[in-house]
């Protein structure tokens, strides 16, 4: 459950033994997954500036023996910018953000070895101004599912998913650079 590896998850703890634990709890829960059944596994970066910790949600769904759909789930405002995004002038003033982006046909060992969970985990466990919205969603994320973010977005921009207005959008200079 969710809160079986929050309590597995090191954050800020600079522990390689906690940090292997939590890897190890999350690979076997993936690696356990039937088809059509899904995991939430938190996730986020420390940062020890002013922009602190950020917290976000990842939700695996095994959809095939071969495949995961892989969600990130972020409410904002760090890295929200990286999220599809509408106008909504027919209900609010107010810009509308997909919450989850969502990354299809990732490959099983792609999330079944422990390279993905550790360059994440590390993210949380040892605070460092390296870790951002930008290395997350651009340097980590593409690996997935061998698609670059953009093209993932626009995947993410046709589907007519969940969405949620955030009136103060992304926090500034985490937006997504312009295509």
């Amino acid at each position: 459950t969710v809160l079986d590896l929050c309590g597995h998850l090191p954050v800020g703890s600079k522990s390689e033994q906690q940090l292997l634990e939590y890897i190890s709890a999350v690979t076997s829960r993936v690696k356990a997954l039937q088809v059509g059944k899904s995991l939430i596994i938190p996730a986020g970066w420390c940062n020890p500036s002013d922009a602190g910790d950020f917290a976000l949600l990842f939700v695996v769904e095994r959809t095939s023996l071969e495949h995961f759909m892989f969600a990130v789930v972020n409410t904002g405002p760090e890295g929200l910018g990286y999220h599809p995004i509408r106008a909504n002038v027919s209900e609010t003033a107010n810009m509308t953000y997909r919450l989850a982006l969502v990354f299809e046909e990732v490959a099983e060992t792609k999330l079944t070895d422990s390279s993905f969970w550790f360059m994440t985990g590390r993210m949380q466990v040892w605070p460092s101004e390296a870790h951002t919205a930008k290395r997350f969603y651009e340097v980590l994320l593409p690996h997935l599912n061998n698609r670059t973010l953009s093209a993932s977005i626009a995947i993410n921009s046709a589907d007519d998913g969940h969405s949620a207005s955030v009136p103060d959008g992304p926090a500034s200079g985490h937006d997504r650079p312009a295509s």
